[in-house]
């Protein structure tokens, strides 16, 4: 009895099979594959293709025509079309070799890089029911690889159908990644195969980043809006970015009494350099050379100088320091301090024509500042910042122990104690 039932079970899917009303999901289709219509490529390609494609067509249960009954057919209907890349065309094909679907398509080569592009046709209508593309390097090591990952899709929107994966982004314009791959700019409706997961991530400058794993069915159109909110313009919690930043500036003299009040420029010039990391929080390392003149210095203090000339004073300042930098976009405000080692230098001119020049050690010393920074293009900004300098003492390592000078020198180095320049840099984070 259980012998006799086996066998009518057997019949009975044996009679479906014959009559087309076995479940299309228990079924396997035949697929045509026409040769490839190749534009400055090898022909190597196509067999490499037809090898790849049928191999992941078997993995899935998908039959193959045969490619001589294909090439055959495509020879009798497409005279008019001797490649048969038109639907119609595709469709005749199918329809001569029994199969359900044709895929058809062409390959543009160049020195540079090699474009596959693809598209299936059914048996039953001569519309394009999908279409897929891929582009890689001509070397081989990348064109089959390539040509797997098409042969994949391929074989899945035909086992399992298509949908459509509908991505809008919260604020517009949003960059889209579907399972790792940039796939545009959203709003954006991209026909994916179904029955599967898929990965959908937003991105935009200035924003986080927000992402969903959705399932996309068969025949189903999934909407999926990624709504991202604004992050602040300098996250501390970010991998910290580093610039670099040339500056350029000048002296500015303060006033020296109550009955002196105007603050002027200086004869004299700042240049230098200075490298920050970090965000919210920078670290500064800065090396940056001063000259200017040393006022309030008696000149004629000592007949072998001459009253009329200024001292004129040199320094060499290597400076670590904090920065604070608001968190705002556009123009930034910030604040730093930090440290200072300055060697300081003072010449002065000789009553016979000639020149002294006399200088310090590295001295200790501090330093404060406050400037602004705005974005100029890209990576590229700008800094504009008032910075005060001083040593913690005059130092007289300018002079050798019980040496006796003329009393201008301890005036020039006293004075020349500190120093206020205001500097505009140009940076580059990198």
């Amino acid at each position: 009895m259980h012998t006799h039932r086996t066998l009518v079970s057997v019949g009975f899917a044996l009679l479906l099979v014959l009559t087309g009303m076995l479940p299309e999901s228990l079924r396997a289709d035949t697929v045509a594959l026409q040769p490839l219509y190749l534009e400055e490529a090898p022909d190597s390609l196509q067999s490499a293709w037809v090898q790849i494609f049928s191999e992941e067509a078997a993995k899935a249960d998908l039959q193959v025509a045969k490619t001589e009954d294909v090439q055959r057919a495509v020879s009798n209907v497409g005279d008019d079309d001797p490649y048969c890349l038109t639907p119609t065309c595709m469709q005749a094909v199918a329809k001569s070799v029994g199969a359900d679907y044709a895929v058809a398509g062409q390959v543009n080569g160049s020195v540079s890089r090699y474009v596959f592009e693809l598209w299936v046709v059914a048996a039953d209508q001569p519309l394009i029911r999908h279409r897929v593309s891929r582009e890689s390097k001509p070397e081989p090591k990348d064109v089959r690889p390539m040509m797997k990952e098409l042969a994949l899709e391929l074989v899945e929107l035909l086992r399992y159908g298509q949908g459509v994966l509908a991505i809008t982004t919260e604020p517009d314009a949003g960059r889209v990644e579907v399972n790792g791959t940039s796939v545009g700019i959203a709003p954006l409706q991209l026909v994916r195969p179904g029955e599967r997961r898929y990965e959908v991530k937003a991105l935009r400058p200035g924003y986080k980043t927000r992402s969903r794993n959705v399932f996309l069915a068969e025949n189903d159109t999934q909407y999926v809006h990624l709504k991202m909110s604004e992050k602040p313009y300098t996250d501390p919690m970010e991998i910290p970015s580093l610039r670099g930043w040339v500056t350029a500036g000048l002296p500015l003299y303060q006033p020296s009494s109550a009955l002196d009040t105007d603050i002027s420029w200086g004869s004299g010039s700042t240049l230098g350099v200075h490298v920050e990391m970090g965000n919210l929080w920078r670290v500064r390392f800065s090396l940056y050379n001063y000259q200017g003149d040393v006022e309030e210095v008696e000149a004629n203090v000592g007949s072998r100088f001459v009253q009329s000339h200024t001292p004129r004073g040199r320094a060499l300042v290597l400076a670590p320091s904090l920065v604070y930098a608001s968190r705002t976009k556009g123009i930034t405000p910030f604040l730093n301090a930090g440290l200072v080692w300055m060697q300081r230098e003072v010449e002065l001119d000789l009553a016979d024509g000639g020149t002294e020049r006399r200088r310090t050690t590295f001295l200790p010393g501090y330093l404060f500042g406050l400037g602004l920074e705005w974005p100029l293009y890209g990576p590229i900004a700008m800094q504009l910042d008032l910075q005060y300098a001083a040593t913690f003492e005059r130092g007289d390592t300018y002079k050798q122990d019980g040496e006796q000078i003329a009393p201008v020198w301890d005036r020039a180095f006293e004075t020349f104690r500190d120093f206020t320049v205001v500097r505009l840099g140009i940076g580059y984070r990198l």
